[in-house]
């Protein structure tokens, strides 16, 4: 028993004041402990690595999910995948490319065409648009005439933001007297968006103004004492010698305007005027041009929209009276870049057509 004692003692003498110094003093890390604590740090952020990886494809294939039962027609989705492994064993894609997905969905397309109106919006940047019509007219002057005119082509270019390039020729013109079959001129010129619809111009205040002095006035023009949601544009046509008719220039510039009632309900209108020479007695003059028009788009129908609208040139020729003409029509939209459109007007004076009516097609590129 007492050999046993002693061996005891003897262990806490060699071995004691170590584990005590350990204890209170802590004992020097070495590299091999240091690089085994650095290892168990790389495999728990591995390890909540390979966590989130799953995480992101599970979310992944539940987007992918969700898309499809969205999508009305394939889009040709291909999937790239450079592979990690999921919970359950598989391999997911870590990283997807969708090279076929649809372009971005392109304005409404919007004609200047059949209206006298010309619309105040332009063309987005790059876009072209051909717009083209046939037109029946009948009118008394002396004795019944009548009259086929086409193709009435007008070629829109969206050159950059605001500004559009315009080419027209009206084509021939048919009538029922003798040898008479002639060509129009061509017309080259541009429209410029100088007013959007959710930008102000100095005049708003005028038009607040009259509107106070006189409460009419907002009754009559609602729209113009706020052209909050009004698009404003001008127009202007240099017509070149290249038909029948005047050896000379003629130019028109007019104003145009669109503004929202609602989403559905449209006014718009043109003023303006015409340099132009008269083709009887072939003599320059000044032609003010005005127009005014009320639109409605139409939802589930085969017309896309119709229209009803007053214009008048005056005079209708040199040293003649002023035309008035009403005139309505329809637009069917075939499709995002086809519009077909009808109209029918009537002359309210011995001046203007007794009556017509047109046909047209407009195609966006």
């Amino acid at each position: 028993m007492k050999s046993f004692q002693w061996i005891w003692f003897l262990f806490l003498a060699a071995f004691a004041p170590g584990l005590f110094a350990e204890h209170v003093f802590g004992q020097e890390e070495t590299p091999q402990d240091r690089m085994i604590v650095v290892s168990q740090q790389l495999a728990d952020v591995r390890s909540q690595k390979d966590h989130l990886e799953n995480r992101l494809v599970l979310l992944f294939r539940e987007r992918t999910e969700l898309a499809q039962i969205g999508r009305t027609k394939s889009t040709g989705m291909s999937l790239f995948t450079t592979g990690v492994s999921t919970d359950d064993g598989t391999v997911a894609p870590d990283r997807v490319e969708t090279p076929n997905q649809p372009p971005e969905q392109r304005a409404p397309l919007v004609s200047d065409r059949p209206s006298f109106t010309t619309d105040s919006t332009i063309l987005p940047t790059g876009d072209i648009q051909l717009e083209l019509g046939l037109t029946y007219r009948e009118w008394n002057n002396g004795s019944d005439e009548t009259s086929w005119e086409g193709p009435e082509a007008l070629l829109r270019y969206g050159w950059k933001d605001r500004w559009e390039l315009r080419l027209s020729w009206d084509g021939y013109s048919f009538r029922d007297e003798a040898d008479y079959d002639r060509a129009g001129n061509i017309a080259v010129g541009y429209k410029h968006m100088f007013k959007a619809a959710d930008e102000t111009v100095p005049w708003d205040k005028a038009f607040s103004w009259v509107g106070e002095l006189f409460p009419w006035f907002n009754t009559v023009f609602p729209w113009l004492g706020n052209l909050d949601g009004t698009t404003m544009s001008m127009v202007a046509m240099l017509e070149i010698p290249t038909g029948h008719g005047p050896n000379d220039v003629q130019t028109t510039t007019l104003l145009g305007w669109n503004h929202d009632l609602t989403d559905m309900d449209h006014l718009s209108g043109n003023m303006g005027f015409a340099n132009t020479i008269d083709e009887g007695n072939g003599d320059r003059f000044f032609q003010g041009k005005f127009s005014f028009m009320y639109s409605r788009d139409v939802e589930d129908s085969f017309v896309s929209s119709w229209f009803a609208e007053y214009y008048t040139n005056f005079p209708a020729a040199d040293n003649e009276d002023a035309e008035h003409v009403v005139q309505t029509g329809i637009l069917h939209r075939i499709d995002d870049n086809w519009q077909f459109d009808a109209r029918v007007g009537f002359g309210l004076n011995d001046q203007a057509d007794d009556w017509l009516v047109g046909i047209g097609l407009t195609h966006r590129f």
